[in-house]
């Protein structure tokens, strides 16, 4: 904490909990007291860092325990961002409850509003990091019920204090944004005797006055304040980029602005869903925008290493990058073989094949490790470039995974030794995407009809276990495969084992609509067709799914990739069906995911779709980018046609 900041507050150094362990976490001093709650600096043993800890005053009740408890988990899930106040975690030992926050330096605006001029520039500079920040809570539930002068502060524009409480109405937050707006430009308007600009002024008055509907409404517009003219006006008032020196300095920032990722993201939110002649060309902008941008500063500045594979981003927004072995590292090369398909430039194929190629066989003969890592690698580098060495490995690693169906339950089994006898067996309905595009690669290449029939067999024992009567999915199913019979269900990544997975449900979609396309048998589509409704009918207002849908706590994690993945089926299904609804739910999901879940940040955020949640049982990447995320949004931006 700034120094000059902790002299205008009394610490008690004779705390009780001054240096005692809550959990991890040692405390070092009192920096604030309110009359419900104590916030102290404290030392993160765990992790080697300091934290603000926010610790509940005890013999306030168990149900504001609980609501402290649950808002402070709520605020954990908004992850890292750039004008938030990070909340790393909250629990309860020894009768206190917690939070643990990301230690914030900087004066708040309520001290410095008496202190110091400020600019218009700098006013609207603010504003903007708070609209940001309440747009960012908002679209994840969560409303902050204080914004005033006193819960932000400078430097990077931190809001701080967030209730945690569910999102009910944006009036509140927005009336009080448009409050701090008036303040401040009251300041300035003291220092400078200089006239509001009118624009400001309407902007005030419709925030007061409840004029915008949501907070990214009221951010958008000062936005475009802040870069002077919008780009259709840009165009418009030079003709060309030739012109730019007749403008000076502010010119640049219009430019930069021009060629970022956020402006095709603004783009993009100015444009309904279903027009699609003006977002159609705008999501072929933003494909070109990632691969130019965010996969040439991933690989140009040795962010992933040669040799490993990108899997998930940590606390840091950094890829944890892993060696050769694991399932997801096709992903990767993937994303290449589709840089180079989309551009045609070498470099993506030259990057494409060294990391193709940095993928063999492992001694792991016991693990189903070969379809996703061989599928979207070296299968593509045959299609894209007749590469004969992995056409060879593909077909290798396709009698790896036709050797692992069980002839006795007709299906095949992912992971573990293989077990051929007649006990109980799991099917998870995830190989849908996971095997069998690598089966069905192999039968289009091959005309071998091994391959063919173990498509369609396992097809078929998922469709009747694994598929409930209103469509959605059993994540693993727990059946008899001598007598054909359900025995059980379990969701090792869901709520619970009836609940019903996002992503599993998304697998579903894209694994049966591929089967249709290699049989052509209608049963299959027609299941593809209730999955997909049973998906869409469940989407969220943003259309980005929670993690499960059968969890009752609607706003504690939405899984991006879930979403990612769903899109390429809805687009092929529309294709197959040219049933108008799952296009518009298609391209409903790329909106939302393009303008509120991209990560435009390129020297911070090294993933490209933010908020994807692998396992919230096991902890792991609970609100990270995820590379098979990445792939399939890149995957759907991909069919999207001019």
């Amino acid at each position: 904490m700034d120094k000059n900041k902790r002299e205008n507050i009394k610490v008690n150094s004779n705390h009780e909990l001054l240096n005692t362990y809550l959990d991890e976490y040692k405390i070092n001093e009192l920096i604030k007291e309110t009359g419900k709650d104590w916030v102290f600096e404290a030392f993160d043993t765990r992790l080697n860092r300091l934290v603000a800890l926010k610790v509940l005053k005890p013999r306030q009740g168990k149900e504001r325990e609980e609501q402290f408890l649950r808002e402070g988990q709520r605020l954990a899930t908004l992850g890292k961002f750039d004008h938030i106040m990070t909340v790393y975690s909250a629990g309860q030992t020894n009768g206190y409850y917690y939070m643990a926050m990301e230690l914030i330096t900087g004066e708040d605006l309520e001290d410095l509003i008496n202190k110091r001029k400020f600019s218009l520039e700098k006013i609207v500079e603010v504003i903007e990091g708070v609209t940001e920040a309440v747009s960012y809570a908002h679209e994840h539930g969560i409303e902050h019920e204080d914004v005033k002068l006193e819960n932000i502060k400078l430097g990077n524009t931190y809001v701080v204090d967030f209730a945690g409480r569910l999102t009910k109405t944006n009036s509140n937050d927005i009336n009080a944004i448009g409050l701090v707006f008036r303040q401040l430009l009251g300041n300035y308007k003291r220092s400078n005797k200089s006239p509001i600009p009118q624009k400001l002024e309407e902007i005030i008055e419709r925030s007061l006055n409840n004029k915008y509907g949501t907070v990214y409404e009221l951010r958008k517009e000062i936005r475009t304040y802040k870069n002077g003219i919008s780009r259709r006006k840009f165009l418009k008032t030079t003709g060309s980029l030739a012109g730019l020196s007749l403008f000076g300095y502010g010119s640049f920032k219009i430019l930069d602005y021009y060629n970022s990722l956020d402006y095709i993201v603004d783009e993009i939110n100015d444009v309904e869903a279903t027009d699609f002649s003006k977002i159609n060309p705008l999501f072929n902008e933003l494909l070109q925008k990632i691969i130019n941008y965010k996969i040439d500063w991933l690989i140009e500045d040795g962010r992933i290493p040669k040799g490993k594979f990108p899997y998930a981003t940590t606390e840091d927004e950094k890829w944890f990058n892993i060696p050769e072995g694991y399932w997801s590292n096709g992903f990767w090369p993937g994303i290449l073989w589709m840089a180079y398909e989309t551009t045609k430039k070498n470099k993506y194929k030259q990057w494409a094949l060294e990391w193709t190629k940095a993928i063999n066989f492992t001694d792991q003969e016991n693990e189903d490790i070969r379809s996703t890592r061989f599928y979207y690698s070296h299968a593509k580098a045959y299609d894209i470039i007749k590469d004969q060495i992995s056409r060879s490995k593909t077909l290798r690693a396709a009698d790896f995974m036709a050797s692992r169906f069980n002839e006795v339950g007709d299906f095949i089994q992912i992971g573990g030794k293989l077990d051929k006898t007649l006990n109980n067996k799991k099917i998870n309905v995830e190989l849908m995407t996971i095997s069998l595009p690598l089966l069905g690669w192999a039968y289009n290449e091959t005309k071998d009809e091994k391959y063919n029939n173990i498509i369609i067999k396992h097809s078929k024992t998922t469709r009747k276990f694994n598929i409930r009567d209103d469509s959605s999915v059993r994540r693993l199913a727990i059946f008899n495969p001598k007598n054909k019979t359900l025995m059980g269900e379990e969701n090792d990544f869901g709520y619970n084992n009836n609940s019903t997975h996002a992503r599993s449900q998304a697998r579903a979609i894209y694994g049966f609509t591929l089967v249709y396309k290699l049989t052509k048998d209608e049963e299959f589509l027609l299941t593809a067709e209730h999955l997909a409704d049973y998906f869409i009918d469940h989407l969220p207002q943003d259309f980005v799914p929670f993690y499960d849908f059968g969890d009752p706590n609607k706003n504690i994690l939405k899984d991006s990739s879930a979403a990612t993945i769903a899109i390429p089926a809805l687009l092929d299904l529309f294709s197959i069906t040219r049933k108008e609804k799952y296009r518009v739910s298609a391209y409903s999901i790329l909106k939302s995911l393009s303008s509120k879940y991209l990560s435009t940040n390129l020297n911070h955020f090294q993933g490209i779709v933010l908020h994807g949640c692998h396992n919230i049982h096991e902890g792991y990447y609970t609100n990270s980018s995820l590379i098979y995320g990445d792939y399939h949004f890149i995957e759907g931006l991909r069919k999207i046609k001019n």
